[in-house]
């Protein structure tokens, strides 16, 4: 909570600057699994907005609406290769058992995700458990082999992928 009331005064604060960039990207939060909530404001704290970052969230707003009616290609037409919507479309097409459809957003993650909203560990072990879904065992194993020291769930998941390829000595 504390985080994201110091995006809202960043906000309020660059916007009293004259060609203030809003970034559509700071009215979220960011989970370790790729997850995304979108944080709303009051009636209050959009008043207190300026034009610019009003219209901003406007338009997050309307994205909102699309994503909760299931309306995802209106979604992304609006914002094309938005971040936070490509992490929901990840997990949501993750959950429906649309691997390939998930593996294709968590790549476009990776490659679009310059500003580090998620840690690299969480790109890399989801494109790779996505792999694994997809049954590209080996490109699965090279996304999760350089964090075998570091994460119990990694070697979890690149046992399964030996398993899956019969190779049970490895």
């Amino acid at each position: 909570m504390h985080k994201f009331f110091i995006t809202i005064l960043c906000i309020l604060i660059c916007g009293m600057n004259a060609g203030a960039v809003v970034i559509p990207e700071n009215f979220y939060s960011y989970g370790e699994n790729i997850d995304v909530k979108f944080q709303s404001l009051s009636a209050d704290e959009v008043k207190n907005l300026d034009k610019e970052t009003k219209k901003v969230y406007k338009k997050l707003l309307k994205n909102e609406k699309f994503l909760q009616k299931g309306k995802y290609s209106k979604a992304e037409n609006l914002y094309p290769d938005f971040i936070p919507n490509m992490a929901r479309f990840t997990n949501i097409y993750e959950g429906r058992m649309e691997y390939k459809k998930a593996l294709d957003y968590a790549l476009k993650i990776k490659a679009a995700d310059n500003a580090k909203l998620f840690s690299r560990f969480a790109k890399d072990y989801k494109i790779g458990v996505l792999y694994s879904l997809n049954g590209d065992y080996l490109n699965s194993n090279k996304y999760l082999t350089p964090y075998l020291t570091e994460s119990y769930e990694a070697v979890l998941q690149v046992a399964r992928n030996y398993f899956y390829m019969q190779d049970l000595k490895t």
